[in-house]
């Protein structure tokens, strides 16, 4: 029989991958097709709703829900299911040994601001110039004290730095229990907000840029070679658990030191400090890119967490913000040639109660009224980091028979376990609602899925497949999921495999993270990632992807190193930035 030309061949291949995708669209009732299609169910009538929680843990809580559902035709029945509740620090137990919620707020205090109620606490003074600005006391008792020092530049090409602004006294803004600011707290013409979120389980640090910086060329450094650095001094600390995580020497710090790597995330135990990200404050996280993290010495034995963000990758974002009025010239001070780990770095600041005692502190944080809450929503350049706080999860499984709704973030530290069929429901995207999975050396991800039962990740707002959960508007809007899973190798030898997902509303469905460091690939197969803003992000971290659909939008890729083998449906963006067919590799 005589061979069909190649083109023939591929054609062949790639219409029998399209019946298996058609087949895996097809699956389920045909209230599970409108959902793909974009029609939701209409909300129908509910009426005496009951809520009741039969079980709490720390991190979980099961719910009976029961209501009254009319029909088309005005029929009343009586409607009850069950559900479990996922979110880290979700609960406590009181002096009695009894589960209650934790409320997730914080509350204006005589000292500033704290949070209190959870397995841990956190206090932030009024004013951010002190050394212990933000005070975090673990459940195991040890404290992490912190301040914002400054924002610098350095030279990789020469070790050349230059202290741009430090930070200055302002009055703190309670915009919300969860939400912290202290407006254009930095010196030198630079204004720059400082932002503290807080929720249950996690604390973000953002600095967010009202005006851009002055270019390193009017220092005398090389724009190209040139990375902006915000330093953040700890006053009190404990060393992070291993160096596993890093990803490569040189950058921010000393050129010269093989010490100096990039840490894509620092673990000391009940505090993790994750992948930080900066975002243009209009487009959002999902468009933003990676700050590098490194952990380091200066000024004698003084500890900085250095987040680094290379200032041309910056530039075209902060070139859309206002010019500094004012900044500083050059000066001895300001401009060094690095050598032996000297560094511009600002004089250590006085504590909390020297500053009182010497009337240099602020008189209180402020809570701000409805008529000013708008300020934080105006243009701005956001460089943050994001830690989880707390114990975290061993071991979960999600079974088949059940609703999972992940309320807001939820941390693993052991093997996960989804069985086909289970249904994963997701809070709006502010919540940050995700499954992050730090993974050990033995850690498994075991998807037990098949393509006619695959694992649904989806909003709390579609009723076409699962529990209803209450709250629910039966209309999804906006993105949910952020991101539905998220998997960061902290350890080598470890390689998963997602496969047989279907993944709706996500803001990202799955973001694989660092394993790169180890020269081994994670693996996406037999999944669909339908009306999410972005379906895969990738980050220091290759991938492989088999037979996958995204629909609904542009299905790019963030920040990847990608390997896209046969049938993979997805272009993505290079790692420095340009837009690029992903390599299509045929077996």
């Amino acid at each position: 029989m005589k061979s069909l030309p190649l083109d023939w061949r591929l054609a062949q291949r790639l219409f029998i991958s399209f019946v298996i995708l058609s087949g895996f669209v097809a699956r389920g009732e045909s209230a599970d097709q409108a959902a793909l299609n974009g029609s939701p169910k209409t909300r129908p009538q509910i009426a005496d709703e009951q809520v009741t929680i039969v079980e709490r843990g720390f991190h979980h809580q099961v719910v009976n829900y029961s209501r009254k559902v009319a029909d088309t035709n005005g029929v009343w029945r009586q409607v009850s299911s069950k559900y479990m509740q996922l979110e880290t620090g979700l609960n406590r137990q009181d002096a009695s040994g009894k589960w209650v919620p934790v409320s997730g707020e914080m509350e204006i205090t005589d000292g500033g601001a704290q949070f209190i109620g959870a397995e841990h606490t956190l206090q932030f003074r009024p004013s951010p110039e002190v050394a212990d600005a933000m005070v975090l006391t673990l459940a195991d008792g040890r404290r992490m004290v912190s301040h914002v020092a400054g924002l610098a530049y350095f030279d990789r090409s020469t070790g050349d730095s230059v202290l741009l602004s430090e930070i200055k006294s302002v009055n703190g803004e309670l915009r919300s229990g969860q939400e912290l600011v202290y407006p254009n707290c930095f010196s030198d013409g630079i204004e720059a907000d400082l932002v503290f979120q807080v929720s249950r389980s996690t604390l973000s640090q953002d600095v967010v840029l009202r005006t851009s910086l002055p270019a390193p060329s009017e220092y005398g450094l090389n724009d190209a070679t040139t990375a902006m650095e915000l330093l953040t001094e700890w006053a009190e600390y404990s060393e992070p658990l291993s160096a596993d995580n890093s990803v490569g020497a040189g950058g921010a710090g000393d050129s010269t030191s093989s010490t100096d790597v990039e840490r894509t995330i620092l673990d000391f135990g009940l505090f993790k400090i994750g992948q930080g990200k900066a975002f243009d404050q209009s487009s959002g996280e999902a468009s933003g890119l990676d700050v590098k993290k490194y952990w380091k010495k200066y000024d004698g034995n003084r500890q900085f967490l250095i987040e680094s963000l290379d200032y041309s990758q910056a530039q075209p974002w902060l070139q859309k913000l206002p010019k500094p009025q004012v900044h500083a010239g050059l000066s001895p001070k300001r401009k060094v040639r690095h050598e032996a780990l000297a560094r511009p770095v600002p004089v250590r600041p006085k504590s909390f109660q020297e500053a009182t005692l010497s009337r240099r502190v602020r008189s209180g944080i402020m809570a701000l009224n409805d008529s000013r809450k708008g300020a934080s929503d105006q243009k701005g350049f956001v460089w943050d980091y994001v830690s989880t706080l707390g114990s975290s999860i061993t071991d979960l499984t999600c079974r088949a028979d059940w609703t999972y709704y992940i309320s807001g973030p939820v941390t693993l530290s052991g093997n996960l376990t989804l069985e086909g069929g289970t249904v994963l429901k997701y809070a709006p995207s502010s919540s940050n609602p995700k499954l992050s999975l730090y993974s050990g050396s033995s850690t498994v991800v075991n998807c037990q899925a098949g393509m006619y039962r695959p694992i649904i990740c989806t909003a709390i707002d579609d009723d076409t497949i699962g529990d209803q959960v209450p709250g629910s508007s039966f209309t999804p809007s906006g993105f949910y999921a952020n991101p539905a899973i998220s998997f960061n190798a902290v350890s080598a030898n470890v390689a998963p495999t997602f496969s047989n997902f279907q993944v709706r509303y996500a803001k990202i469905g799955l973001e694989l993270i660092n394993n790169s460091v180890y020269g081994v690939a994670q693996t996406v197969r037999n999944s669909q990632f339908v009306n999410c803003e972005k379906g895969i992000r990738v980050s220091a971290c290759t991938a492989n992807v088999y037979n996958a659909l995204f629909t609904s939008g542009y299905p790019w890729l963030a920040n990847a190193a990608f390997d896209m083998l046969y049938n993979s449906v997805a272009n993505g963006q290079h790692p420095h930035g340009q837009q690029r067919q992903l390599r299509d590799q045929r077996g």
